[in-house]
């Protein structure tokens, strides 16, 4: 009976080390300036129209764009931000934006990199790495 209640022990002790997952260090923080490192579109590579995003601990969030000669973008857009888990919610403040709110799922977040992913209205993926 010892035996099987050391083993009862051990194994609830084992489970519930194992059921706590590896959630965002709560210390790790969106706040700073990202650089876009890498664009990936449906499984392609391709060139970000935005350069860098900021986030302040206000949050308050800032996009600045690449100036392409041939695409007419704003210098940068002004939004607000929520981080829930691991999902990232960017309200636009701005009137000329393609939607009220866009919705990012944080894929890794560590202190120099934050990768995350969007499908956009159109089923189509966006996966982004960026680099502080």
């Amino acid at each position: 009976m010892n035996k099987l209640i050391t083993y009862l022990v051990i194994l609830i002790g084992f489970s519930s080390f194992i059921s706590c997952s590896n959630d965002d260090d709560p210390k790790i923080s969106l706040v700073g300036t990202w650089k876009v490192h890498r664009t990936v579109l449906d499984g392609a590579v391709v060139i970000s129209q935005v350069s860098k995003i900021e986030f302040t601990e206000n949050n308050k969030v800032t996009f600045f764009y690449i100036d392409f000669p041939t695409i007419e973008a704003p210098e940068s857009k002004i939004a607000d931000w929520i981080k829930n888990g691991d999902v990232l919610t960017i309200y636009w403040t701005e009137t000329d934006s393609n939607s009220e709110s866009t919705t990012y799922e944080i894929i890794e977040l560590t202190e120099s990199t934050l990768y995350w992913k969007i499908e956009n209205t159109n089923n189509s993926e966006l996966n982004q790495t960026l680099i502080k």
